[in-house]
């Protein structure tokens, strides 16, 4: 049997928190240490909030210090996530979403929303050699641009095709324009059948990227939304995304 490797995903806010905080980071690298992890994302941009290029670096030396392995990654979000509660980016980058219930994912028909991701994507890519894209990658926005741009295809089609493209052109495209060899990590969210609703595309994206993740979303059982019992489903769909794509590379757990 393999042996099970650790890595711990940290959010922009907390690397732009403890990163400019000698002893916070310290603190940092010792937690992570202790839970047993090798290897550590530092994420660069999350909810329109970007990490500077400087802390990044320093960030990234410091964990590497320790002899960690190091990456980056983004969580496309245009805000309103839990996370960014009580900072200045919460809720106040409505120009790069919609009319999304969710209140959270970003409106690819939108130029400037695209072109914000290139900017996160050639950020990362500047500084570390792998990146992994977390599981938002999707939109559910029908606004008048999407409308517009729909033309005649389903919602899901407009969809599938749009992501399909940003993945293409604004990720892995805008990140090897700065990075030629940087590795190229989409991880997927545990939606089961529902994935392409949202323009996730499980027959073409994988073939975009270097690796692909899944999350298994094994949350604490004990609450309604759960139904009061443990899940199971992580394991289902992990096996499923397995046989699908045949560079899956690890999983998530949240």
């Amino acid at each position: 049997m393999a042996r099970i490797s650790l890595s711990v995903y940290i959010t922009a806010q907390t690397v732009n928190e403890r990163g400019s905080d000698p002893a916070a980071l310290r603190r940092m690298i010792d937690d992570i240490t202790a839970v047993g992890a090798k290897k550590v994302f530092i994420e660069t941009w999350r909810g329109g909030g970007i990490v500077e290029e400087g802390t990044l670096r320093s960030v990234k030396a410091a964990f590497e210090a320790e002899g960690f392995e190091t990456a980056t990654g983004i969580m496309p979000v245009r805000g309103r996530d839990p996370l960014l509660e009580g900072t200045d980016d919460w809720d106040s980058h409505k120009t790069l979403g919609g009319n999304s219930r969710w209140g959270a994912d970003i409106c690819y028909s939108r130029p400037w929303s695209r072109e914000e991701i290139q900017r996160a994507l050639k950020r990362g890519a500047a500084v570390f050699d792998e990146y992994i894209i977390d599981d938002a990658l999707c939109t559910q926005c029908t606004c008048t641009y999407c409308r517009e741009k729909r033309g005649d295809k389903s919602w899901v089609d407009y969809r599938q095709d749009l992501l399909v493209d940003v993945s293409r052109e604004d990720i892995v495209g805008a990140a090897r324009s700065v990075n030629p060899n940087i590795h190229m990590i989409l991880k997927f969210p545990q939606w089961y059948d529902r994935l392409h609703c949202y323009g996730y595309d499980t027959a073409r994206q994988p073939a975009l990227f270097d690796a692909t993740w899944i999350g298994t979303e094994t949350r604490d059982p004990d609450t309604g939304d759960f139904g009061y019992t443990p899940q199971y489903e992580g394991f289902f769909n992990v096996r499923w995304h397995k046989d699908a794509e045949p560079n899956l590379q690890g999983a998530w757990f949240d």
